[in-house]
């Protein structure tokens, strides 16, 4: 596996695993090559305009078990089964306005497992967007996960099938 950025190993003693930017873009190729995997006890600060372009089959934008905040982020995920975010338990996303999302084979994003939770926050001029080429858009899966959206526009295109 390949990972553009890993997070992990913070403990109680030393704080978490922490990493800050503003205006970064990655660009990740191959099978399961995410853009960012932040694992339990990190931090990640993706600040403004940043960009993450995946490309390959389970090349996620965002594999999540941490905390992520960004504003004004862009995801373009390619590939079968690359999701755009997805957090897992215990793990939050932040992302504030102007974001866009596009996942061409697979959901937009995803929060599974207890305590995961997706906030996904535009504005009335700046609209945060999702575009998924797979059967949902935001998908909260299990107890105690939640993906909460404002101000987000959400396409659905199964080659053809669009819905909102």
């Amino acid at each position: 596996m390949d990972w553009s950025f890993f997070g992990a190993n913070g403990n109680a003693a030393n704080g978490p695993a922490r990493f800050k930017a503003t205006e970064l873009t990655i660009n990740t190729q191959g099978y399961s090559a995410y853009g960012i995997n932040a694992q339990k006890n990190s931090v990640i600060d993706l600040g403004q305009g940043s960009t993450i372009n995946t490309a390959g089959n389970y090349a996620t934008g965002i594999w999540n078990w941490g905390v992520i905040t960004a504003d004004a982020l862009t995801i373009n995920a390619t590939g079968a089964d690359s999701i755009g975010i997805e957090t897992r338990e215990g793990g939050t996303v932040t992302v504030g306005a102007n974001s866009h999302i596009s996942s061409e084979l697979a959901g937009g994003i995803v929060a599974s497992g207890n305590g995961a939770i997706i906030d996904f926050t535009g504005t009335e001029s700046a609209r945060n967007t999702i575009f998924s080429g797979g059967s949902y858009g935001a998908s909260a899966q299990g107890t105690g996960s939640a993906i909460h959206l404002y101000n987000t526009d959400v396409t659905i295109d199964r080659r053809g099938a669009l819905g909102l």
